[in-house]
Protein backbone atom coordinates (compact mmCIF):
# COMPACT_ATOMS: atom_id res chain seq x y z
CA UNK A 1 0.00 0.00 0.00
CA UNK A 2 1.30 3.36 -1.09
CA UNK A 3 2.09 6.16 1.93
CA UNK A 4 1.99 9.42 1.83
CA UNK A 5 4.72 11.25 1.44
CA UNK A 6 4.53 14.51 3.69
CA UNK A 7 7.53 17.34 2.77
CA UNK A 8 9.24 20.04 4.42
CA UNK A 9 11.99 21.87 5.00
CA UNK A 10 15.63 21.02 6.62
CA UNK A 11 16.37 17.66 9.16
CA UNK A 12 14.75 13.55 8.38
CA UNK A 13 12.66 12.10 10.77
CA UNK A 14 12.29 8.52 9.08
CA UNK A 15 9.78 5.92 10.40
CA UNK A 16 9.70 2.90 9.01
CA UNK A 17 7.69 -0.83 9.21
CA UNK A 18 6.72 -3.66 7.22
CA UNK A 19 2.70 -4.80 7.10
CA UNK A 20 2.45 -8.77 7.30
CA UNK A 21 2.14 -9.98 3.66
CA UNK A 22 2.66 -6.87 2.06
CA UNK A 23 5.72 -5.19 0.62
CA UNK A 24 6.00 -1.69 1.91
CA UNK A 25 8.16 0.88 3.92
CA UNK A 26 6.65 4.59 5.08
CA UNK A 27 8.29 7.65 5.20
CA UNK A 28 7.35 10.62 7.71
CA UNK A 29 8.42 13.46 7.50
CA UNK A 30 11.14 13.44 4.93
CA UNK A 31 12.07 16.48 5.11
CA UNK A 32 11.84 17.66 8.75
CA UNK A 33 9.74 20.77 9.86
CA UNK A 34 11.80 21.38 13.16
CA UNK A 35 13.34 24.42 13.66
CA UNK A 36 16.64 24.75 13.46
CA UNK A 37 18.53 25.18 16.73
CA UNK A 38 18.85 29.16 17.15
CA UNK A 39 22.20 30.17 16.57
CA UNK A 40 24.61 32.10 19.37
CA UNK A 41 25.16 35.81 19.09
CA UNK A 42 28.83 36.52 19.18
CA UNK A 43 31.35 38.94 17.39
CA UNK A 44 32.39 36.93 14.36
CA UNK A 45 28.22 36.22 13.83
CA UNK A 46 27.62 39.49 14.18
CA UNK A 47 30.05 40.90 11.80
CA UNK A 48 28.62 38.55 9.40
CA UNK A 49 25.20 39.13 9.59
CA UNK A 50 25.98 42.96 8.56
CA UNK A 51 28.13 42.25 5.88
CA UNK A 52 25.02 39.61 5.04
CA UNK A 53 22.57 42.81 5.48
CA UNK A 54 24.57 45.15 3.73
CA UNK A 55 25.06 42.89 0.57
CA UNK A 56 21.46 42.02 0.41
CA UNK A 57 20.78 45.82 0.65
CA UNK A 58 22.72 46.23 -2.23
CA UNK A 59 21.05 43.62 -4.72
CA UNK A 60 23.44 40.62 -3.84
CA UNK A 61 21.06 37.72 -4.49
CA UNK A 62 23.28 34.92 -2.53
CA UNK A 63 23.06 36.98 0.56
CA UNK A 64 19.20 38.21 0.11
CA UNK A 65 18.52 34.30 -0.01
CA UNK A 66 20.66 34.01 3.34
CA UNK A 67 18.84 36.38 5.08
CA UNK A 68 15.83 35.34 3.89
CA UNK A 69 16.79 32.19 5.58
CA UNK A 70 16.99 33.60 9.12
CA UNK A 71 13.76 35.57 8.63
CA UNK A 72 12.42 31.87 7.76
CA UNK A 73 14.11 30.05 10.51
CA UNK A 74 13.85 32.78 13.02
CA UNK A 75 17.85 31.90 13.33
CA UNK A 76 18.79 35.11 14.74
CA UNK A 77 16.44 37.52 14.32
CA UNK A 78 12.26 36.72 15.27
CA UNK A 79 10.48 34.40 13.05
CA UNK A 80 9.19 36.78 10.19
CA UNK A 81 8.11 35.18 7.04
CA UNK A 82 7.35 38.53 5.12
CA UNK A 83 10.57 39.59 5.63
CA UNK A 84 11.44 36.07 4.26
CA UNK A 85 10.01 36.28 1.38
CA UNK A 86 10.13 39.77 0.41
CA UNK A 87 13.86 38.28 0.57
CA UNK A 88 13.79 34.77 -1.17
CA UNK A 89 11.90 37.14 -4.39
CA UNK A 90 14.83 39.32 -4.40
CA UNK A 91 16.54 36.80 -5.46
CA UNK A 92 14.12 34.35 -7.21
CA UNK A 93 13.95 37.46 -9.84
CA UNK A 94 17.84 37.17 -10.35
CA UNK A 95 17.00 33.30 -10.76
CA UNK A 96 18.73 32.38 -7.45
CA UNK A 97 17.89 28.56 -7.78
CA UNK A 98 18.26 28.22 -3.78
CA UNK A 99 15.69 31.27 -3.51
CA UNK A 100 13.32 30.19 -6.08
CA UNK A 101 13.14 26.67 -4.25
CA UNK A 102 12.62 28.58 -0.76
CA UNK A 103 9.91 30.91 -2.50
CA UNK A 104 8.38 27.31 -3.57
CA UNK A 105 8.00 26.07 -0.02
CA UNK A 106 6.86 29.74 1.20
CA UNK A 107 3.50 28.60 -1.45
CA UNK A 108 3.55 25.16 -0.77
CA UNK A 109 3.18 25.95 3.09
CA UNK A 110 1.65 29.10 2.77
CA UNK A 111 3.88 31.05 4.77
CA UNK A 112 4.08 35.22 4.14
CA UNK A 113 2.28 34.44 0.90
CA UNK A 114 -1.18 32.96 0.05
CA UNK A 115 -1.04 28.86 0.00
CA UNK A 116 -0.78 28.38 -3.80
CA UNK A 117 -0.12 24.50 -4.81
CA UNK A 118 0.12 25.25 -8.29
CA UNK A 119 2.62 28.03 -7.56
CA UNK A 120 4.71 25.71 -5.29
CA UNK A 121 4.83 23.61 -8.29
CA UNK A 122 5.84 25.92 -10.48
CA UNK A 123 8.49 27.36 -8.52
CA UNK A 124 10.27 23.67 -7.84
CA UNK A 125 9.82 23.15 -11.49
CA UNK A 126 11.95 25.73 -12.68
CA UNK A 127 14.66 25.61 -10.03
CA UNK A 128 14.58 21.80 -10.54
CA UNK A 129 15.32 22.47 -14.19
CA UNK A 130 18.63 24.55 -13.02
CA UNK A 131 19.17 21.28 -10.70
CA UNK A 132 18.71 22.41 -7.55
CA UNK A 133 18.58 19.19 -5.49
CA UNK A 134 16.19 20.69 -3.17
CA UNK A 135 13.79 21.58 -5.87
CA UNK A 136 14.32 18.34 -7.06
CA UNK A 137 13.57 16.36 -4.39
CA UNK A 138 10.67 18.38 -3.36
CA UNK A 139 9.12 18.39 -7.07
CA UNK A 140 9.47 14.68 -6.84
CA UNK A 141 7.30 14.95 -3.97
CA UNK A 142 4.61 17.19 -5.57
CA UNK A 143 4.67 14.79 -8.23
CA UNK A 144 4.61 11.52 -5.43
CA UNK A 145 1.54 12.75 -3.87
CA UNK A 146 -0.15 15.13 -6.58
CA UNK A 147 0.10 17.98 -5.23
CA UNK A 148 -0.36 21.17 -7.50
CA UNK A 149 -0.12 18.65 -10.14
CA UNK A 150 -1.60 15.38 -11.32
CA UNK A 151 0.47 12.63 -9.54
CA UNK A 152 2.46 10.58 -11.78
CA UNK A 153 4.92 8.04 -9.32
CA UNK A 154 7.61 7.72 -12.55
CA UNK A 155 7.88 11.84 -12.21
CA UNK A 156 8.43 11.28 -9.04
CA UNK A 157 11.37 8.50 -8.72
CA UNK A 158 12.40 10.76 -11.96
CA UNK A 159 13.59 13.70 -9.72
CA UNK A 160 13.92 11.36 -6.73
CA UNK A 161 16.79 10.55 -8.78
CA UNK A 162 18.60 13.32 -9.94
CA UNK A 163 18.23 14.94 -6.37
CA UNK A 164 19.76 11.69 -5.19
CA UNK A 165 22.95 11.60 -7.30
CA UNK A 166 23.71 15.17 -5.87
CA UNK A 167 23.71 13.68 -2.36
CA UNK A 168 20.75 14.72 -1.38
CA UNK A 169 19.89 12.51 1.44
CA UNK A 170 16.06 12.37 1.72
CA UNK A 171 15.82 12.11 -1.87
CA UNK A 172 18.30 8.77 -1.42
CA UNK A 173 15.79 7.38 0.98
CA UNK A 174 12.48 8.05 -0.97
CA UNK A 175 14.67 6.59 -4.09
CA UNK A 176 15.02 3.76 -1.66
CA UNK A 177 11.59 2.73 -0.84
CA UNK A 178 10.67 3.67 -4.43
CA UNK A 179 12.34 0.69 -5.55
CA UNK A 180 11.43 -1.29 -2.66
CA UNK A 181 7.77 -1.05 -3.51
CA UNK A 182 7.91 -0.91 -7.42
CA UNK A 183 6.79 2.86 -7.27
CA UNK A 184 7.80 4.43 -10.42
CA UNK A 185 10.08 1.91 -10.99
CA UNK A 186 10.78 -1.86 -11.29
CA UNK A 187 11.00 -3.34 -7.85
CA UNK A 188 14.80 -3.90 -7.10
CA UNK A 189 15.75 -5.02 -3.21
CA UNK A 190 19.45 -4.32 -4.45
CA UNK A 191 18.68 -1.07 -5.69
CA UNK A 192 16.65 -0.13 -2.60
CA UNK A 193 19.18 -1.20 -0.52
CA UNK A 194 21.73 0.70 -2.36
CA UNK A 195 19.91 4.00 -1.33
CA UNK A 196 18.80 3.38 1.82
CA UNK A 197 22.51 2.69 2.42
CA UNK A 198 23.52 5.75 1.31
CA UNK A 199 21.09 8.01 3.06
CA UNK A 200 21.87 6.38 6.09
CA UNK A 201 25.44 7.07 5.12
CA UNK A 202 24.81 10.84 4.87
CA UNK A 203 21.77 11.58 6.73
CA UNK A 204 22.34 14.40 10.10
CA UNK A 205 24.04 12.20 12.69
CA UNK A 206 20.79 12.09 15.29
CA UNK A 207 18.96 10.65 12.82
CA UNK A 208 21.53 7.63 11.49
CA UNK A 209 19.43 4.74 13.52
CA UNK A 210 16.76 5.64 12.14
CA UNK A 211 17.69 4.92 8.52
CA UNK A 212 19.72 2.19 9.39
CA UNK A 213 16.59 0.90 10.89
CA UNK A 214 15.02 1.23 7.14
CA UNK A 215 18.15 0.08 5.35
CA UNK A 216 18.08 -3.53 7.16
CA UNK A 217 14.44 -3.93 6.70
CA UNK A 218 16.04 -4.62 2.81
CA UNK A 219 19.42 -5.98 3.87
CA UNK A 220 17.11 -8.88 5.63
CA UNK A 221 15.89 -9.86 2.18
CA UNK A 222 19.30 -9.74 0.42
CA UNK A 223 21.75 -12.68 0.63
CA UNK A 224 24.92 -12.17 1.76
CA UNK A 225 26.82 -11.92 -1.73
CA UNK A 226 24.32 -8.93 -3.00
CA UNK A 227 24.60 -7.32 0.15
CA UNK A 228 28.63 -7.58 -0.12
CA UNK A 229 28.68 -6.18 -3.64
CA UNK A 230 26.13 -3.09 -2.10
CA UNK A 231 28.41 -2.23 -0.19
CA UNK A 232 31.28 -1.85 -1.97
CA UNK A 233 29.12 0.50 -4.21
CA UNK A 234 28.10 2.53 -1.73
CA UNK A 235 32.20 3.47 -0.69
CA UNK A 236 32.78 4.07 -4.05
CA UNK A 237 29.89 6.26 -4.66
CA UNK A 238 31.01 8.33 -1.70
CA UNK A 239 34.71 8.32 -2.88
CA UNK A 240 33.74 9.27 -6.19
CA UNK A 241 31.64 12.51 -4.78
CA UNK A 242 33.60 13.11 -1.98
CA UNK A 243 31.27 12.30 0.80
Amino acid sequence: MKQTILVSILLLVVVTFLVAQEKTLEIKKPLGEEEPVLAERSLDRDAMLKTMIEKANTGDAYSQFKLGEEYYYGITFPQDYDSAVKYFKSAAEQDLPEAISALGLCYKHGHGVEQDMKMAYSQFAKAAEMKNPDAQFNLGVMYYNGEGVQANNKEAAKWFKLAADQGHCSAQSNLGICYYEGTGVAMDNIESYFWLSLAANLCPPQYVDEYNKTRDKVKAELKDAEIEKVDVRVKEWMYKNKQ
